[in-house]
């Protein structure tokens, strides 16, 4: 045994001299300070475990003869070293240890290690427990969403609503309050004419929308903004700068029942719904595709707006008909549209809009006047063109006195 490992010694040590003279001769470098660096520790060592067990010393032969192998590579030198390899494997038949290829995993910091391809999402997930997981995630996705499943009045669509009614009242409220508190000097008296003429048309329509659970506000503001809304709970706004649109009270009539009708269709908590699938659905994408700018503008483009313009199609579809039980004439709500479309000259495109194109509202309503008009000419006992000029009268009552 003692002469074996005298002759791995002078191997080794014949070896060292013939690398250390190759490497020599070229540009010195940080490699070769390794070199030596390793050859000292490996030397200090074999002197420590030559004291100790014969098996000790064959694990400290084996490590550092590894480690000149790779350090001599470093260097540029094209030298094999065989007889560390013949010298590993003596060593290895002598210890009756079972030779194998492999590589060894070093320092960083003086190592090229290979350790193989790194692992990735899929090499984590793609198993029976990953698998498991995402089974229990997307099952109870579903449902929840089963559970959660509602049906829209007037339409009997299909949609996911997680909000309780008195949740969405709440919010609806709240947010009313702060719409007050920020439009707090723009806000027209109650008293005023025109409050109480859209307070009329809109008690109107709320009555035959028939929600008891609801706590009915009318608010004008004084803005030049085109615009109106009702919140959950009806909570209703109308902006001044709709007036010169809506000259007759069934005209104004058919933007508050298009407003009335989000709120009795429940439009606020669906949105609440539906964000929560568009999340679940924007964390899929994540998964395959990691651009996030780039997934926000297509989910946005192909789920978010299709989904408002759908809502805005069925509060107008919802509208008609509320306007038919009040007996306001359905027929006025595509000219307001029209004259809508002359002051959007320069809208944007309907796939870049929340609302669908005026164009295709028109088209919509007329559309849908056949299955109102029956109703309208039942119930409402005036002749259209009396009820026009009683109307005309009512909308110049309701200007006097504000301008």
């Amino acid at each position: 045994m003692n002469r074996l490992l005298e002759s791995c010694w002078k191997d080794i040590v014949s070896i060292r001299q013939s690398v250390v003279g190759k490497a020599s001769k070229t540009k010195p470098s940080s490699h070769s300070n390794t070199f030596h660096g390793l050859w000292s520790r490996w030397h200090t060592d074999y002197l420590q475990l030559s004291k100790n067990s014969s098996s000790s010393l064959l694990l400290g032969s084996q490590r550092y003869s590894n480690s000149i192998y790779v350090s001599s590579s470093t260097v540029n030198c094209n030298h094999h070293i065989h007889s560390l390899y013949n010298v590993d494997k003596g060593l290895r038949k002598v210890a009756n240890i079972p030779h194998r290829q492999y590589f060894l995993k070093p320092r960083q910091d003086e190592y090229i290690h290979f350790g193989g391809r790194r692992e990735t999402f899929w090499d984590r997930w793609w198993s029976p427990r990953g698998l498991a997981v995402f089974g229990i995630i997307f099952g109870g996705c579903g449902v929840y969403y089963y559970i959660h499943l509602d049906y829209a009045p007037y339409t009997g669509r299909r949609r996911m609503i997680d909000l309780t009614r008195n949740q969405e009242v709440s919010l609806g409220t709240q947010q009313f309050r702060k719409v007050l508190s920020m439009e707090a000097n723009h806000v027209v008296p109650s008293s005023h004419p025109l409050s109480l003429r859209i307070l009329r048309i809109g008690q109107r329509l709320a009555k035959v929308a028939d929600q008891k659970d609801f706590h009915w506000e009318f608010v004008v503001i004084d803005k030049p903004v085109a615009n109106a809304f009702c919140l959950p709970g009806g909570k209703v706004v109308v902006y001044t700068g709709l007036l010169p649109i809506t000259p007759t009270d069934d005209a104004l009539a058919s933007v508050l029942a298009h407003e009335i009708g989000h709120a009795v269709a429940r439009h606020g908590a669906e949105k609440l719904a539906f964000m929560k699938v568009l999340f679940i659905l924007q964390f899929i994408i994540n998964i395959f595709v990691n651009t996030h700018a780039l997934n926000s503008f297509m989910i946005n483009i192909l789920a978010n707006l299709p989904f408002s313009r759908k809502l805005e199609t069925e509060a107008d579809y919802i509208g008609l008909h509320l306007m038919a039980k009040a007996c306001y004439d359905p027929r006025e709500a595509p000219h307001v549209f029209e004259r809508l479309a002359k002051r959007n000259v320069h809208s944007p495109p309907e796939y870049l809009s929340t609302h669908p194109a005026d164009k295709h509202r028109v088209e919509r309503l007329q559309s849908w006047l056949p299955q109102v008009l029956p109703e309208y000419e039942e119930k409402c006992p005036l002749k259209p063109k009396k009820r026009k000029r009683l109307d005309d009268f009512s909308s110049w009552f309701g200007r006097e006195g504000f301008a």
